[in-house]
């Protein structure tokens, strides 16, 4: 088997991408997001992020290398803001706030996409039309649930507030109600998302 440069990222982001959910420091929320990477090592590292081209991460490996650059940002922006957020809530929220994009245990969120006339329109992928309408962020939270992770009040409440629509997403503004950490997931996806707009794989 031919070890390409793209199943070489693919694999150095998995790795990257564990690694970071080693250094969760509360024990059991470790375990449970480890025990989730066990879960989906056949399926996470190739998961895309996006349906569209115009979309971030709409390739294979999108979901991990995306979810790498918000943990990433979100560490920034904690220094930056001098916010009081905990390191395991950085990695916990950055890295899980999409996992829902895999689907559910037994099936994908995401077929490569067969017409060739959405191909060319840049839809190369199209969403499992079999699975249960729930938004990504509550997916994301099902996993976590799922998998016995015991998030706290903020967690739940910066990956829920994932959940408004793209339009009103890209005109986010935080409240007083708002944490520190639902601030920061909220910007470092805005932020991630514009910076690497446009690219369209990972080599």
């Amino acid at each position: 088997m031919i070890d390409s440069p793209l199943i070489q990222k693919i694999t150095a982001n998995w790795i990257l991408y564990k690694n970071l959910v080693s250094k969760i420091e509360d024990d059991e929320k470790r375990e449970a997001c480890l025990a989730i990477c066990e879960k989906v090592a056949d399926r996470a590292p190739v998961c895309p992020a996006s349906t569209k081209q115009e979309y971030i991460g709409c390739f294979t490996g999108g979901l991990v290398w995306h979810s790498i650059n918000v943990t990433k940002m979100m560490k920034d922006l904690v220094k930056l803001y001098d916010a009081d957020v905990p390191t395991d809530s950085i990695i916990i929220t950055g890295l899980f706030h999409d996992i829902g994009k895999l689907g559910n245990l037994e099936e994908d969120y995401y077929f490569p996409q067969n017409s060739q006339w959405h191909r060319d329109k840049g839809i190369l992928f199209e969403i499992n039309q079999d699975l249960t309408n729930i938004s990504v962020a509550n997916r994301s939270l099902y996993w976590l649930n799922k998998f016995h992770c015991p998030l706290s009040e903020d967690e739940i409440a910066a990956i829920s507030s994932l959940n408004v629509r793209s339009s009103e997403a890209i005109t986010y503004v935080p409240s007083y109600k708002d944490s520190w950490l639902s601030v920061v997931l909220q910007h470092s996806v805005r932020t991630v998302c514009i910076k690497n707009h446009g690219i369209t794989s990972l080599i």
